[in-house]
């Protein structure tokens, strides 16, 4: 078992994450592998290059106690690991991508339906801007290797940031949606400069996500992407990603069939994983951590917005963003 000096490189989002089996963790400098362990019952890991290509003929790892092990595997590649304990079997990988050149950089798979199914690891990855990879990180992305990129910054912010992607990527698309940066080009005096207003901007900015006609459509361009398997794996960025990718996020979680508990967990851990890169600035008054930071109102409200405008999200999603809920789900489950 690591000594205490491990629990250096697992943020306190791992250990809260809701999980109550295991979470695989990625140090994002050395790139080394652990799994934290939240059972004390009999287990048994195993490993492979993909989820449906796991090696079962011997373990990698085994244990009778809950813990914080190493795992010795390639620090180069991306892994993806069965845990077996009681008779179950449970699919991990690391939610948080071990980037040392960019921020919020997650597989949104191993979350938990309300049928008790679980999202599938290496299918669909969110993050924040990719012009700062490094040549690791780089290869890591090769390893899955995810197929499809798309970007959903407006001109200005490609143009100030241009992504810095593997060669493998094979498609690039880019789905403007303006509002995402809205509070970045506002003009206020600074007397203005305050939450309150930056709550509203933010709000605003949200319901725009539902209701412009130009947002729908990127986000109905999106959908069909994700809907088609042979543009998987695919990754979906804007700047922070919190606000325009957080927003598609929750809609692939709520056609999924996820608690909207566990929906708004995962959507609020940008505030964690972006606190290296907006740590600073959020310091210098309370209208930048609200422009930075992301609430359960902004979400929420969204949510009860969209429901008053469409009917339901489920309406919102067939009707406007073309979504075909059974599809997305036996593309994205584990059965």
């Amino acid at each position: 078992m690591k000594d205490e000096n491990s629990l250096n490189i697992i943020s306190k989002q791992y250990i809260n994450s809701g999980s109550k089996v295991a979470e695989v963790i990625r140090d994002k400098d050395s790139k080394n592998t652990f799994i934290f362990v939240m059972i004390s019952d009999n287990w048994k890991l195993y490993s492979g290059r993909s989820d449906d290509n796991i090696d079962m003929s011997t373990p990698i790892l085994e244990g009778n106690s809950k813990g914080i092990f190493p795992i010795e595997v390639s620090n180069l590649h991306r892994h993806y690991f069965l845990l077996e304990t009681a008779g179950k079997k449970y699919f991990l990988s690391e939610r948080l991508l071990p980037m040392k050149g960019a921020h919020n950089f997650r597989d949104i798979g191993g979350i938990k339906t309300k049928d008790g199914k679980y999202v599938k690891w290496g299918k669909l990855f969110r993050s924040g801007e990719l012009s700062k990879l490094i040549d690791n990180d780089k290869i890591y992305l090769d390893s899955i290797p995810i197929k499809t990129i798309v970007d959903f910054r407006d001109y200005s912010e490609v143009k100030r940031e241009p992504d810095a992607l593997p060669a493998l990527m094979e498609k690039r698309y880019h789905f403007p949606l303006a509002p995402g940066n809205l509070a970045g080009n506002v003009t206020l005096k600074t007397e203005s400069l305050t939450s309150s207003t930056a709550e509203k901007i933010m709000k605003e900015m949200y319901k725009e996500l539902v209701s412009d006609d130009d947002c729908l459509n990127c986000y109905r361009q999106f959908f069909a992407l994700i809907q088609n398997t042979n543009n998987l794996p695919l990754l979906y960025h804007c700047t922070a990603g919190k606000d325009r990718t957080g927003m598609a996020t929750a809609l692939i979680y709520l056609a999924l069939g996820v608690e909207l508990e566990d929906v708004l967990f995962d959507y609020l851990l940008s505030n964690e994983y972006l606190e290296e890169k907006y740590g600073d600035i959020k310091n210098e008054n309370e209208f930048f951590r609200t422009l930075l930071e992301v609430t359960p109102d902004f979400l929420y409200e969204t949510l009860e917005f969209t429901k008053k405008k469409y009917g339901s999200i489920d309406d919102f999603l067939t009707n406007v963003l073309n979504v075909d809920i059974d599809k997305m789900k036996k593309i994205y489950l584990y059965s």
